[in-house]
């Protein structure tokens, strides 16, 4: 079920990220994956600390 929901959420940034860059430019599309990673890095290290021992 994690898995499905994280190539959803994936899918989505990545269709963000293609329609920013044709529609705005290069730079754009720099800002946005910029900010998915940050994201992504955010939520995987609260992620480790949520899993039980």
């Amino acid at each position: 079920m994690l898995f499905i929901k994280a190539f959803i959420l994936g899918f989505s940034v990545g269709l963000l990220c293609i329609q920013r860059s044709l529609s705005r430019g290069r730079v754009e599309l720099f800002l946005t994956e910029f900010g998915a990673v940050t994201a992504n890095l955010i939520y995987a290290s609260d992620y480790q600390y949520l899993q039980p021992f």
